[in-house]
């Protein structure tokens, strides 16, 4: 799992933000991705998801431009923040970084029924 400073470092280096606090979302995190809450100092609140290979960077760049295209669509899905140039992710050391806008509340199951509920709530 990267450690709280590495995420810090990225957000200042690679996104441009300061943060003012960062927790790690368990049981999301591992050796080889991580998912954290991040609060700046405007009071965005950021979700920045890490994948330790960086050939699953395109796999993270394709998960951008869908989640900028619903939102052009009018969808109420989460906005995804762009790198300091611009990119849909990050790319630092081994690690694929996307950023999204953190959005409140429990996280969806991957049961049918709970799958058959957002295809409802979409559609």
């Amino acid at each position: 799992m990267p450690e709280l400073s590495f995420v810090t470092h990225i957000a200042r280096t690679v996104y441009g933000l300061e943060p003012q606090s960062v927790e790690a979302l368990e049981p999301y995190c591992s050796e080889h991705r991580g998912i954290y809450r991040v609060q700046d100092t405007q009071d965005g609140v950021w979700m920045f998801r890490l994948l330790r290979r960086t050939y699953l960077s395109e796999s993270l760049r394709h998960t951008g431009q869908l989640l900028a295209w619903l939102i052009q669509q009018q969808y109420p899905v989460p906005a995804v923040r762009r790198t300091i140039d611009q990119q849909w992710i990050g790319l630092v050391d081994d690690w694929a970084i996307i950023v999204l806008a953190y959005v409140d509340g429990t996280p969806l199951g991957t049961h049918p029924t709970d799958l058959m509920a957002l295809a409802q709530m979409v559609g």
